[in-house]
């Protein structure tokens, strides 16, 4: 009788288990997830004006088109790249983006393009 009532006890747990409604995911957000990789992968870019290089600690402080100071780490390529850096020089920054899509580090600096 012991053995019934416990068999009986998991079917009724497996029944009402899977008769749960599967969690939802909703297309959106994986969407927006998948839009924020792709950015990351392919790096996101600003204008800038170098205010300093500090190569030691592997970070850029620059201004950006909107006069805001900021500092962000290098990694990568970009850590070669801190010597030639000089103050007031014109810069592309290219960047990855963490998952919720703000800044995450300086990737690559190049010279900005020249404008007519």
């Amino acid at each position: 009788m012991k053995k019934f009532a416990l068999l009986s006890s998991f079917l009724l747990v497996a029944t009402v288990a899977s008769a749960a409604p599967a969690k939802s995911t909703h297309h959106s957000k994986s969407h927006d997830s998948a839009k924020v990789a792709a950015k990351a992968a392919a790096g996101a870019e600003v204008s800038a004006e170098v205010v300093s290089v500090d190569a030691a600690k592997k970070t850029v402080t620059f201004k950006n088109d909107k006069g805001e100071t900021l500092t962000w780490p290098a990694e990568g390529a970009a850590v070669d790249s801190l010597k030639m850096l000089k103050a007031g020089e014109k810069v592309a920054i290219t960047y990855s983006v963490d998952a919720a899509g703000a800044p995450k580090a300086i990737i690559a600096v190049k010279a900005a393009p020249a404008t007519r």
